[in-house]
């Protein structure tokens, strides 16, 4: 492919917010991405990155077989469409691109760029150090969000991309405008993130590295291996490189930063200068070509006040202590700013004084410190800026080490911003409040006037694991002290009216937390695991397990006195929060509801069998063997649709029950499923030949059983591979035209414009229109309760009938294979992540609920079918009594757990035991996703009420 010709395009201006001005500054400036599968390719070889006049020759087998060209092609540039048709689950990563080739389905595209040093003027990468960094960061990244598996990932490395040296005349003027618009490929925003490669190649790297390299020769004009010596080397550090800073400053223009923040243009320009007079101190930046310095300057204040004047939002953690500071002298420059949010960085109260002198005239709706350690210093001064914040709706200082000095400070600086009517979040969890201290900060705040406020628990929080709820939870103290007291005493005024207080400050939480209040739930958080084991050692024990009836699959047994309530907490994102308090009344009816619908439909089940059976035995009477039958068969398929609906009723139904958790829920649905379809295919096969003398006859017992179960065992496996519910969603994509996508590409480039209420109503319809083919687009998911069912009825109907049809043990292990195959090939292939995942507690479930009912049914399952064999009735009942009692101690007395012990205490088995010294439960949860973390879930900080 040639290269579109040169022409001069350096006055053009590329905005950093649209998206086509992306893609047409990589065709102009004629920067050809390269692919990452071709990146992690070289990696792996350990094979160097190759130049970009050598590049555009390479070709490769990608991941699926195919031969790809290494650079994205001009071509596949012009064919990008702005389409945002990916969900990453990651505010970091943005994914706006598709690739629209021929009539292919539109494919995903990640344009990432990368900011690394050049280790030497020869080659960027010599010992492929970097190479090997980026490779697995990104491999790791991709790896982490199940969504970016499906997209193409291209990349922007200088090296790689852009002409290097030697140039033609042509490739120069390429070159030339890549330079003055460079800043595009790190900030605009539709790039779905930008790797920093800030360390340089370590010494041991560089001795295991091959001691030649190929580098471009100007003696010979020509590409030679040379020896490593002969590189002309560059160990400045990234930090102080000129280049790499200013890279990094417009990546701080993006929505959300990590480790970076804006630096103004007149500390820009002083770095630099101290750069140029060779100044010790590590802020000092260098140019290897010091010519570049006063372009990089130019471009870097232009992109800076360019930001700084319409920047309403500025989101950034892992900040460090200089970068904070940097940030507090620039964010004086943000005019427009109205949220401020900083996470997990360095603040301390140097870094919150700095930072409330720059918001000094910033009227802010949010104000986020989370985790920035800023003490009551820290709130002090922010105190101080808080007054003036008249619009301000989100506050929140969590686990800043706050103590009641810095509360009492900013309980009136909140009171006298007048924001009475817009505040709506205050949060001050994971400080060290008292229980003094956050009452005292909660009447500082007046809040029986702030109806809006969505929790005043969560400004109580924790610290090091104690949860101070304080007097928020005196209520039932209380109410006992006011039962022994006589109607008289005059204490019980007092008692009333702290009662009062106490509800108050409750029934001003929102409607979903004021539920909570007579929910009797309360979660305790643990600073460390151990101390969690040893809390719960004492319910959890052997004994306790075994005598005090507390394993999950014993129904009866010995209980204590008294009975702990304690269990360990569910994942916070598998609570029901608003449903803790639901009266069992109410419970009782929805469960009541979903059994007497399946029951109805067995019922019917078993109606319609019988029916079909009569005029099955009618019509062979009549002569007419044939069509008797087919219509044998239709039992069958009667007893699989009924199957359909039994699951369908159990979901829809079982989703309107109410239960604590989402595990629980699932276990319900799923005992619902197995049992009415347990019932409801053996059953009805044994209430159809319940006499001896029909099971062997033709069309009789056996021969239904083979053919429905063979039935039920391979159709409802096949059915989930079609994905019905994709194919019927074809009509809805089939509507997604051309035309259409460029109207929709039209109206979100335009973006918003509150000035005109037509062009704002137009955009909101192109939004849903988008949202509407995002689910048309994707596949569906998998219910895995449902298939959990589907194969525990497999498994049971066929180990129930195997005493009178050996045979059909071989139709349960097709069916259960065959479901194994078609699940597990939809899981890795198709299948799309669900919004909450099922933990392994419903696999658990389902080994239980074999051992309850496994032994004992086919116990029983012998002796109904093999009784009529015997002439000796008798021995046969002596043998079915004995099966039953060991069947019964095994599945009702003896839990999982008992069986679980003994085989880990066999030899060999030990190096399976959990050990005490194992990583800490609570530390494992840094690498958790943050709606997985106790105190970063639920505004409620894990307190029930």
């Amino acid at each position: 492919m040639q290269a579109p010709s040169a022409r001069d395009l350096d006055t053009r201006e590329y905005t950093l917010t649209k998206p086509q001005d992306l893609i047409d500054f990589l065709v102009d400036a004629n920067v050809r991405l390269v692919r990452f599968e071709y990146l992690r390719m070289l990696a792996r070889t350990k094979q160097l990155c190759p130049r970009r006049q050598e590049a555009e020759l390479e070709e490769f087998q990608d991941d699926r077989g195919n031969v790809c060209t290494a650079l994205a092609t001009l071509e596949e540039l012009k064919e990008l469409k702005y389409y945002p048709c990916l969900e990453t689950g990651d505010k970091s990563v943005r994914a706006s691109f598709s690739l629209f080739l021929g009539n292919t389905a539109p494919k995903p595209v990640l344009i990432v760029s990368v900011s690394h040093c050049w280790e030497s003027q020869q080659h960027a990468d010599p010992w492929g150090f970097q190479l090997w960094c980026l490779a697995e960061r990104m491999e790791r990244r991709i790896a982490g969000l199940t969504a970016l598996k499906t997209c193409q990932v291209w990349v922007f490395v200088d090296w790689i991309c852009l002409p290097q040296y030697k140039r033609t005349h042509s490739e120069q003027q390429f070159f030339h405008h890549a330079m003055t618009s460079m800043h595009v490929l790190y900030a605009h925003a539709d790039l779905a993130w930008v790797e920093r490669l800030t360390d340089l190649t370590p010494d041991t790297c560089m001795q295991r590295a091959p001691s030649s390299v190929a580098i471009y020769c100007e003696a010979s004009g020509a590409l030679e291996t040379r020896p490593s010596s002969e590189l002309l080397r560059n160990s400045t550090q990234y930090c102080r490189r000129g280049w790499c800073v200013a890279e990094t400053q417009w990546i701080s223009t993006r929505a959300h930063i990590t480790g970076v923040a804006p630096i103004s243009p007149a500390t820009f320009q002083d770095r630099v200068k101290r750069g140029e007079q060779d100044a010790a101190d590590g802020l000092a930046l260098q140019f290897t070509h010091r010519s570049d310095a006063a372009a990089v300057m130019r471009l870097q204040e232009k992109v800076f006040l360019q930001q700084a004047s319409a920047r309403t939002s500025l989101v950034a953690d892992a900040l460090p202590v200089q970068e904070v500071l940097d940030l507090a002298e620039s964010v004086s420059y943000f005019k427009s700013l109205k949220q401020l949010s900083l996470a997990d960085s360095q603040v301390g109260a140097e870094g919150a004084t700095a930072l409330a002198q720059g918001l000094q005239g910033k009227n802010l709706y949010t104000l986020i410190l989370d985790y920035c350690e800023i003490g009551d210093l820290g709130a002090m001064a922010l105190a101080d800026l808080l007054p003036q914040c008249s619009l301000l709706m989100n506050v929140s200082l969590r686990g800043n080490n706050i103590g009641d000095a810095g509360a009492a400070e900013l309980g009136p600086a909140l009171r006298a911003s007048d924001a009475d009517d817009m505040l709506e979040v205050v949060d001050l969890s994971c400080n060290r409040l008292s229980d003094e201290g956050g009452w005292a900060f909660l009447q500082m705040l007046n809040s029986s006037d702030w109806q809006l406020l969505p929790s005043l628990l969560t400004i109580m929080g924790y610290f090091n694991g104690m949860c101070k709820a304080g007097k928020l939870f005196e209520g039932s103290e209380l109410k006992q002290k006011l039962d022994a007291l006589d109607s008289a005493d005059p204490e019980v005024k007092n008692i009333k009216a702290e009662m009062v207080q106490i509800t108050t400050a409750l029934k001003s939480a929102g409607t979903k937390d004021a539920k909570l209040r007579s929910s009797g739930v309360v979660v305790v958080v643990f600073r460390h695991q151990s101390d969690m084991r040893a809390c719960l050692k004492k319910w959890t024990s052997f004994w306790a397990r075994w005598f005090q009836c507390e394993a999950d699959d014993v129904s009866f047994l010995w209980r204590s006195q008294e009975p702990s309530p304690e269990a360990r907490a569910a994942n916070p994102g598998d609570i029901h929060w608003a449903e803790l308090a639901v009266p069992p009344d109410q419970r009782r009816y929805r469960l009541l509801a979903t059994n007497g619908v399946m029951f109805l439909l067995v019922a019917a089940c078993f109606g319609a069998v019988y029916g079909l059976r009569k005029a099955s035995e009618s019509i062979k009477g009549d002569g007419g063997d044939g069509a008797g039958l087919w219509l044998s068969m239709l039992p069958a398929f009667v007893v699989a649709i009924v199957n359909g609906l039994l699951m369908a009723a159990a979901r829809y139904l079982g989703d309107k029950e109410y239960h604590d958790t989402l595990t629980e829920q699932e276990f319900s649905q799923a005992a619902k499923m197995s049992v009415g379809m347990v019932v409801n295919t053996a059953g009805v096969l044994y209430f159809m030949y319940s006499q001896p003398k029909e099971w062997y006859q033709d069309g009789g017992l056996v021969n239904g059983a083979f053919t429905m179960l063979l039935i039920n065992a391979i159709v409802p496996p096949l059915v989930p591979y079609m994905d019905l519910g994709y194919k019927m969603r074809g009509m809805k994509r089939g509507q997604l035209t051309e035309d259409k996508l460029e109207y929709m590409n039209q109206v979100l480039m335009r973006g918003p414009n509150p000035k005109d209420p037509e062009q704002m109503k137009e955009l909101k319809e192109v939004k849903m229109q988008i949202e509407i083919f995002k689910k048309a687009w994707a596949p569906s998911a998998m219910n895995a309760t449902r298939r959990y069912a589907n194969a525990l009825k497999t498994f049971l109907c066929c180990l129930l009938y195997s005493p009178v049809l050996p045979l059909i043990s071989l139709v349960g292990m097709v069916g259960l294979c065959m479901q194994y195959w078609v699940d597990k090939y939809l899981l890795l292939t198709w299948y799309c992540r669900p919004v909450k995942p099922l933990s392994a507690d419903i696999a658990n479930f389902f080994v239980r609920f074999v051992k309850w009912v496994g032994p004992i049914f086919y116990s029983v399952s012998f002796f109904i079918f093999v009784t009529p064999s015997y002439a000796d009735k008798a021995a046969v009942l002596s043998q079915f009594i004995i099966c039953i009692v060991i069947s019964t101690i095994f599945s009702i007395v003896f839990p999982l757990s008992v069986w679980m012990r003994v085989y880990l205490g066999m030899p060999c088995r030990s190096e399976m035991q959990m050990l005490e010294h194992e990583d800490d439960y609570y530390q494992a949860q840094y690498m958790w996703s943050k709606e997985m973390k106790y105190h970063k879930a639920e505004p409620r900080e894990g307190l029930g009420t």
